[in-house]
Formats: structure tokens, C-alpha cells, sequence
């Protein structure tokens, strides 16, 4: 990697700084967190606290420290000393003056833990996604989440999105993901070593620390696991058995995985008219690069013949959409939503009283087939739902029905 590239997430620490007196910044291990930080902060005093020295002499007396630094000190691995979220919960209740400090790690679960017992209402949280293709490619991030949401109807975002621009490394940058070194990596060799040293990173370094009977190579199998899993409705019966542990440990692991980052899950819209819904949220991979590391695949011609192939473009396309709702104030909420009769849209975003189903397609045609769930979706909510969009590889966007909106992938990444 040559030089710094920029996040689109910039703008939304500097509104943090400027109303909150603490910050948490939360992602996962080698998203860019640290590169990102001291290209903002470099007026900033930044503590290292995965080196021993500095954090035995920050363990001795925290609250001494404060008083000696009352502001712009970043602590980086902040998890490791535990003294100190009490201290500052005391320094920030004496002086709520805004940006005044910064805390890092990636142990996120367990920070995120720590700032909701000491320091709610005294804190704000910025996730920092893996980069979207937009960042890798150092152009302007689409601004496609925030004209849908705009839009009073589909005629106007018809008219909006008309222009697509051209985008020559879109299935480079999905089998890729969006880890900033392996992204950027010539060869896939280079790409898959990466993985196979980050796997092992993660899991000795950082999660195994969070559960006692959670072991290195449990986690790997666990994500694996996980993988395979892409997309569908967790069962955590079934998990825990092909696992070998309770459900309720299964339960536990997943919060751990969801807290570092390499996966979320995405609940189930469940305010229905009529329908008998599938409940159970969906389970994803966080990173399209960490998904096909974890399935084993080495080069990209691997992934057109897989069978996870449609999931792994799907979820690699709702982290796009992520990552721009994560620069907005108010951002909206993503759901799926499954009737027991098999209806479904993969994605349903929720701002408001409004929602908007999306159906994601990895090729170029959408079959009459393919429109059954968003049908039904407009159908049951049409006092909610405006209209419904179809994401795929089209040449010609444009109506698909009278409220269903084809739109070309390349506005959306």
C-alpha cells in the first residue's frame, strides 16, 4: 500500500469530537483503525496500551493520569487497562468539555461492554467498517443510500440514477473484501497468506481471551462454521451440535464474534400483516475477503463456481450499503424479511415510518420469479413501502414494475 487512503468516515469523528468528551472508535483487528487515527490525530497524545510498560504505569494510577492529561489523549487497546473507564467516567463528570478523549481496540466486545456500565450518556460509539470499494479505489463514496432515502418517489430516484458510472474492478473488489493490506495485494498467494496469519492473530491474540472454554482453534472452526452458514437463518441448535456445545454456548460465542466485528446479524422484520414470518435473524460474514478465505477459495475464478457464490455478492453488497449508512446521522435500520410460505427480500430498510425492500442479484436478468417476495412485501406494506429496488448487473435500469425500480450495480458501490 502506497500512501494513506482516505475513509469516508472522517467527517462523522469530527462530529463526535466536537459534542462528545469521550469516543470510542470499534471495528474489527486490522480494518485501519490505528492508520486511520494517527492520520486525524496527529496533535494528539496516543497511548499504546498493548505495551506492557505503558500500561502497568497507566494501571498504577489512572485517575492521576487524567488530571496530568485533561485532554486529546488517545488510548489505543484501551481493553487492556480496565482501571481505567472508572477514572474516566470521574474526570469527564467534572469537565464534560468535548473532545477530550479517544478510546481504541480491538477487542471491541468487551470495550463496548466497559463504555455501557461506566461511561453511557458520556461517550459516542464510531463502528469503522472494513473500506468500501469506493475507499479502495480512492474516489468519491456513492452517495445511492442517501438518494433512495430522499427520494419522494420512485419516478424522482429513477431520474436520479439514470447516469451509472463505469466500474472496472467491482468483482476484484468483492472477492477481495475490504481489509485494507490483503485488498490491495497483487497476488493471490500474498492475499490468502494474509488471512491464514490474521485467523490465527485473532484467534490466539484476541477472542480467546474473552471465554475460557472458547479455544484458537475453536474460534476458527466456529467461523467456519459461520461461513458455510452465509446468509441463512441462525439455528443455534443445529450450529451447536455440528459445533459440539449447548446452544446457549453457541449463543455466547456469537456475541463474542459479533463484538469483535467479523460477523453481525440481521434481524428479521417482524411487524406483519397477516403472514406467518420466519423470526430467526440471518448471519454474515462481516468481510467478503474473510468469508472466502474461510471458504477456502484462493483465486476468483474459485468463487463463480461455488455454491455460496449469490450469498457471498449479497452480503459483500449489503457491507457497501453499511458503510454509507454509517457515515449518517440517523441512519436507517437493515432487516431481512421471510414468510413461512418462502416470500422473501433480502434486505428491507427501515428510516421513519418508511420502508424500502431491495432484492440483490449477482447477474444481469431478474426473472418474473425473482419479483414473488418483493410483490408480497409491497403488497402487506404499501402504506409503508413506496417502492422496491432490484440491485443486479443491469445494462438498462429502469421500471420493473410499476413500483419496482431496476437499478445498476455501479451506483451502489
Amino acid at each position: 500500500m502506497n500512501g494513506y487512503l482516505n475513509r469516508t468516515f472522517s467527517h462523522k469523528l469530527s462530529v463526535f469530537l466536537d459534542q462528545f468528551p469521550i469516543l470510542l472508535v470499534h471495528g474489527a483487528r486490522q480494518v485501519g483503525k490505528t492508520t486511520f487515527l494517527k492520520h486525524r490525530l496527529n496533535d494528539w497524545t496516543h497511548l499504546d496500551l498493548e505495551d506492557t510498560a505503558t500500561a502497568e504505569r497507566l494501571r498504577a494510577d489512572p485517575a492521576l493520569y487524567l488530571e496530568d492529561h485533561p485532554e486529546r489523549v488517545w488510548f489505543d487497546e484501551a481493553h487492556r487497562v480496565p482501571e481505567l473507564f472508572a477514572a474516566l467516567r470521574v474526570a469527564v463528570d467534572r469537565d464534560r468539555r468535548p473532545g477530550r478523549y479517544i478510546l481504541s481496540g480491538s477487542a471491541s466486545g468487551a470495550m463496548l461492554s466497559k463504555v455501557s456500565e461506566s461511561l453511557a450518556g458520556r461517550a459516542a460509539v464510531l463502528d469503522l467498517q472494513t473500506m468500501s470499494a469506493a475507499e479502495l479505489d480512492e474516489r468519491p463514496a456513492p452517495d445511492f443510500l442517501q438518494q433512495v432515502l430522499d427520494a419522494k418517489n420512485i419516478t424522482q430516484l429513477a431520474d436520479r440514477l439514470k447516469e451509472k458510472p463505469r466500474r472496472e474492478q467491482v468483482d476484484a473488489r468483492w472477492f477481495a473484501g475490504g481489509f485494507p493490506e490483503p485488498a490491495l495485494m497483487k497476488t493471490p498467494l500474498a492475499w490468502r497468506r494474509w488471512y491464514d496469519a490474521y485467523l490465527r492473530l485473532v484467534s490466539e491474540r484476541d477472542l480467546g481471551a474473552l471465554h475460557e472454554s472458547l479455544r484458537p482453534t475453536g474460534i476458527r472452526r466456529l467461523l467456519r462454521l459461520l461461513a458455510t452458514r452465509q446468509g441463512a437463518p441462525l439455528n443455534m441448535s443445529a450450529l451447536g451440535r455440528d459445533f459440539g456445545a449447548s446452544s446457549q454456548a453457541i449463543s455466547k460465542f456469537i456475541d463474542i464474534l459479533e463484538g469483535s466485528g467479523l460477523w453481525w446479524r440481521q434481524e428479521s422484520w417482524q411487524r406483519n400483516i397477516g403472514k406467518r414470518i420466519v423470526k430467526s435473524p440471518r448471519g454474515w460474514i462481516s468481510d467478503s475477503g474473510l468469508l472466502h478465505a474461510l471458504l477456502d477459495l484462493r483465486k476468483r475464478d474459485d468463487l463463480d463456481v461455488h455454491p455460496l457464490a449469490g450469498m457471498s455478492f449479497e452480503g459483500w453488497v449489503i457491507q457497501q450499503l453499511r458503510v454509507q449508512a454509517g457515515q449518517m446521522d440517523g441512519a436507517p435500520r437493515f432487516y431481512y424479511w421471510r414468510t413461512q410460505a418462502g416470500a422473501e427480500v433480502d434486505l428491507v430498510i427501515e428510516h421513519g415510518r418508511r420502508l424500502i425492500p431491495v432484492e440483490i442479484k449477482r447477474g444481469r436478468r431478474v426473472a418474473p420469479y425473482d419479483l414473488r417476495g418483493m410483490t408480497a412485501f409491497l403488497e402487506a406494506f404499501e402504506d409503508k413501502a413506496p417502492f422496491g429496488l432490484v440491485i443486479h448487473r443491469t445494462e438498462s435500469p429502469g421500471r420493473l414494475r410499476e413500483k419496482i425500480l431496476s437499478v445498476a450495480l455501479e451506483c451502489v458501490v
